[in-house]
């Protein structure tokens, strides 16, 4: 709860920000940031008592500790939703900052990416901010020498990608070059290649961005970081995958660059968001008829029936998923009897959790028992290369215990 004292203090520094001596200005900005930190009433209140005007014009003085403690203030009152909502239609404050992050002053930088990321909290800040250039300006950020004002910078570019207005606006300003060279760089942080990462899975969520990602090896830096060692950015980059795999002219080329051969691997991984991720991109690879064989081929079915019962709704419903889309090959259904493949997709033919997947199931099981020559030629032949392989093993036993006869 606000006291009458900070209120009357708040009143008084707003007066005194408006002053034109620099000692005045230095104690309102310090004063004001102090109370702005303290409470919710007190961030309400300087905004209501007009103290956005007078900062505006001291996040542009030449002294840096007006400067930033003026940055500071307008930082920590949009901690606030209704402040956030009354920032976002200040347009010239909001052009003033974004002007700032041209700066070469490493302080005010740094403390001006922190009140972006408060203030893009909010949507409509976050769409005015990239309308006055602010993507382009923090993109310079992840290539200056100091660790911390990069990692302020990817983080600021990974929640402005999360406007889906303006992702096509910020590829376009060329965010993806210093992106890349973090993902690919062997001297850049975890921590920062996860903002990285993230950065670059919204922006696939844009199919117009689908061409520029692929551009200059794009796609196969993606798939490679898909066996990244840490578990978040290896996450980041299977779930672009799958936004880049929603593009239909992308399915085939994905497994054409070896996506298979990353991703398979992972579905043995045991955290929930690495199997998520992965489930989901098999499921909407196999729905490309030409991946289909291939993704049996190379081992998938048994992980998938496995996971399909794992307990995780999610991760169950994308492996089922990804059993329905493969079973509508032919040439794989032989094998899914083997491997129980089917009994996933009778428990969902029979359910009433999602009606999409039960017509799938339907349509599938339906193929399957329907189809002579796969149900009886396929099976039979599969069956009798199981009797030769057991007869075989059995002669070599008979064998060695022959020559063990002998020896005696």
């Amino acid at each position: 709860m606000q006291t009458k004292d900070a209120a009357a203090e708040i009143e008084q520094m707003v007066s005194l920000a408006r002053s034109g001596l620099v000692k005045n200005q230095r104690k309102a900005v310090r004063a004001l940031a102090l109370l702005a930190k303290e409470s919710e009433e007190n961030k309400l209140k300087i905004v209501a008592e007009g103290g956005l005007q007078p900062l505006e014009a001291l996040v542009q003085s030449p002294n840096i500790f007006i400067q930033t403690h003026a940055i500071l203030t307008v930082g920590f009152c949009c901690e606030n939703d209704k402040n956030r909502n009354r920032i976002s239609e200040e347009a010239e404050l909001l052009v003033t900052l974004v002007d700032l992050l041209g700066s070469k002053k490493m302080r005010t930088l740094h403390v001006l990416c922190d009140a972006f990321i408060k203030m893009c909290a909010s949507a409509d800040v976050r769409r005015r901010v990239i309308v006055c250039g602010a993507a382009r300006k923090t993109a310079v950020l992840l290539l200056q020498d100091d660790i911390e004002l990069e990692l302020r910078g990817a983080r600021l570019l990974s929640i402005l990608a999360g406007c889906e207005e303006a992702r096509v606006t910020m590829v376009n300003e060329g965010v993806l070059k210093p992106l890349w060279e973090i993902v690919e760089s062997p001297l850049k942080t975890v921590k920062l290649k996860r903002f990285a990462m993230n950065t670059i899975k919204e922006l696939a969520k844009d199919k117009e961005n689908h061409q520029k990602l692929c551009d200059h090896g794009g796609m196969k830096k993606i798939i490679q970081l898909t066996r990244f060692y840490a578990d978040d950015v290896r996450v980041a980059a299977a779930e672009a995958l799958v936004e880049m795999a929603r593009n239909p002219g992308l399915k085939k080329r994905i497994v054409d660059e070896g996506g298979l051969h990353h991703l398979l691997p992972l579905l043995r991984v045991r955290t929930l968001a690495c199997q998520r991720a992965v489930t989901d991109a098999l499921a909407v690879l196999a729905e490309e008829p030409s991946n289909q064989i291939r993704i049996v081929q190379l081992g998938a079915l048994k992980p998938l029936v496995a996971l399909s019962r794992c307990g995780d709704a999610v991760i169950e419903l994308n492996a089922v998923t990804a059993i329905a889309n493969l079973a509508q090959n032919g040439v794989n259904r032989p094998r899914m009897f083997f491997t129980g493949a089917f009994k996933p997709l009778i428990y969902y033919a029979n359910s009433m959790e999602n009606a999409d997947l039960k017509a799938k199931a339907l349509n599938v099981l339906s193929g399957l028992f329907q189809s002579k020559e796969h149900r009886v030629k396929a099976l039979v032949r599969q069956a009798a290369d199981k009797f030769l392989q057991l007869l075989a093993k059995r002669k070599q036993m008979m064998q060695l215990i022959g020559d063990d006869d002998d020896d005696d």
